[in-house]
């Protein structure tokens, strides 16, 4: 074999390494337990909340790939017992919302009108035909109570003064350990 085969060779090798590599780690998510509600899965490219509420399982950020967000979905299954009923968009980037295709229809999805508006300008070829019935579906502008259907409140979304993210405030008591904790 001739020096050239052998670094062609060497080069396939390592670009279908790498590509295998970066499949095993989008589909992995490592799982922290926050409480006994409240979840992060970090994966490749992020990370994810999940939160357990009466009426279902809230996702906040779905990722990159599609495959990024069905994982997603079927952990917060597993994690909550419950199917996803709210998915939150921080903000536009595809690491937060390309997954977004992989959850089922109708469920709600939320987002700053500034992040729908971003996705229809800055990504509009992605969401096209299946994908765009996955888009932000409710909005806001600047601040949104969450309540479960229960009326509890969940958290208060404040947007951030900048063009790419807000804050899920959640307080909570852990009445078997009698604290107060601000997330």
């Amino acid at each position: 074999m001739k020096k050239w085969q052998i670094g062609v060779l060497a080069c396939f090798l390592l670009i279908v390494s790498a590509g295998a590599y970066v499949l095993v780690q989008a589909r992995t998510l490592e799982v922290e337990r926050l409480s006994d509600d409240l979840f992060v899965l970090r994966g490749l490219g992020g990370n994810t909340a999940v939160l357990r509420t009466d009426a279902g399982a809230v996702v906040v950020d779905s990722m990159t790939l599609q495959m990024q967000g069905q994982r997603i979905r079927e952990r917060a299954r597993e994690l909550t017992g419950m199917d996803t009923t709210l998915l939150i968009n921080t903000h536009y980037h595809l690491d937060h919302t390309h997954g977004n295709v992989a959850f089922e229809l109708g469920t709600r999805v939320l987002s700053t009108e500034r992040t729908l508006s971003h996705l229809h300008v800055l990504d509009a070829e992605f969401w096209q035909g299946d994908a765009a019935r996955l888009l932000p579906t409710e909005t806001f502008t600047d601040r949104m109570t969450l309540v479960d259907e229960g009326y509890e409140q969940l958290g208060m979304i404040i947007p951030l003064p900048m063009d790419r993210e807000f804050v899920i405030t959640r307080a909570w008591e852990e009445t078997t350990e009698n604290f107060k904790r601000l997330n």
